[in-house]
């Protein structure tokens, strides 16, 4: 029991270690993405990528669900990416790219886990920015992939070309309140740390000056321009996203 034990101790310590990028098990499994990338959305060579895949490989997508087996993979991939009508690309934040060499309790190599961020592109357009963790197996001399988690998915962070400027609290103060928008139902703004925060029970926005009425996001390109009477009160607070106007709300409270 006490041999059990140290056992359970003592691999963690020993079974998992990241491996240096000039090794060679980096620039094989480096290799080994770009190939089946490569075989997904360039060519669609199914044989090449039948050759890079376990026979019990699961795929774990946070947006699509699970995906079961090789021959589904495969079978998605020819009637999915490969039939598409948009120009698809994948690319990989190399900077971001890890590998982990795996080792059994005698010390060889079995298997090695590989991280890392991409994008994907349609047309050329930016789209998606993800994670993605990938557990490959030593296979008769082969590296296989058995397990992808594919993860974190969000859209691409927008370029922002608004200059911040200050506003003094007083004047953030008249904005916050409670605002009525005939889509998006019931928002509140209000004054945190110095500047204003835009919300409701679906989402929350930090917003930034660009002048004394108008406000935009860093995460979504989206401007909120509050619109005031003759009298500096407030009336109601004008949603722009990508400079159409999309949503008035009315100040209610």
């Amino acid at each position: 029991m006490k041999q059990i034990i140290f056992i359970f101790l003592i691999v963690p310590f020993l079974g998992v270690s990241q491996v240096e990028k000039t090794s060679e098990l980096f620039k094989t499994l480096s290799k080994n993405d770009s190939l089946i990338f490569n075989a997904s959305f360039k060519t669609c060579n199914l044989k090449e990528l039948g050759t890079l895949i376990n026979d019990d490989f699961e795929f774990y997508h946070d947006k699509a669900g699970l995906m079961v087996g090789k021959e589904t993979f495969i079978e998605n991939t020819k009637n999915g990416l490969c039939k598409s009508p948009y120009k698809l690309r994948r690319e990989l934040k190399k900077e971001s790219l890890e590998v982990f060499a795996m080792h059994d309790n005698k010390g060889n190599l079995y298997a090695a886990i590989q991280k890392g961020v991409h994008s994907f592109y349609e047309n050329d357009k930016k789209g998606s920015v993800a994670k993605f963790t990938h557990l490959w197996v030593l296979k008769d001399g082969a590296w296989l992939l058995k397990r992808v988690l594919s993860y974190d998915h969000r859209d691409p962070p927008i370029e922002i070309n608004k200059t911040e400027m200050i506003i003094s609290v007083n004047v953030l103060r008249n904005y916050a309140g409670e605002y009525q928008a005939p889509k998006t139902g019931k928002l509140m703004v209000a004054v945190k740390n110095n500047s204003l925060s835009i919300y409701n029970d679906k989402m929350q926005m930090k917003v930034f000056p660009e002048s004394e009425t108008d406000f935009f996001s860093k995460e979504k390109p989206l401007v909120f321009q509050f619109i005031k009477d003759k009298k500096g009160k407030v009336l109601k607070m004008v949603v722009f996203e990508n400079g159409a106007a999309v949503e008035e709300a009315e100040k209610i409270n």
